[in-house]
């Protein structure tokens, strides 16, 4: 006859928590740490969700105002370009008149 050798369950706990004869509390426990977990990582994803939109917003407002600040720049040298075509027939005229 064979000798059977006595198997020590506790020092298998992850034989225990992968099967389903694990004892109840250690299952809650499991489902309780699991829950946390997961809200953790809700939490972490909700926070970098608020990061990149508050980022995306601040980014598009900047742009927005770069781009009417851009607007703003191009009126004043169409203005710029307006007044200069204005004052070359009075400068050519008094080119002439001095030569």
């Amino acid at each position: 006859m064979r000798n059977k050798k006595q198997i020590n369950w506790a020092d298998r706990p992850h034989f225990l928590t992968h099967h389903s004869f694990a004892s109840p509390s250690h299952s809650a426990s499991h489902d309780i740490m699991q829950s946390a977990q997961n809200d953790q990582m809700e939490v972490e994803e909700t926070s970098i969700l608020t990061i990149i939109t508050t980022t995306t917003t601040t980014t598009e407002t900047e742009s927005g105002q770069l781009v009417q600040q851009m607007a703003n720049l191009m009126e004043k040298q169409n203005q710029l370009s307006d007044n200069i075509v204005k004052m070359l027939p009075i400068l050519t005229d008094q080119q002439t008149k001095t030569l």
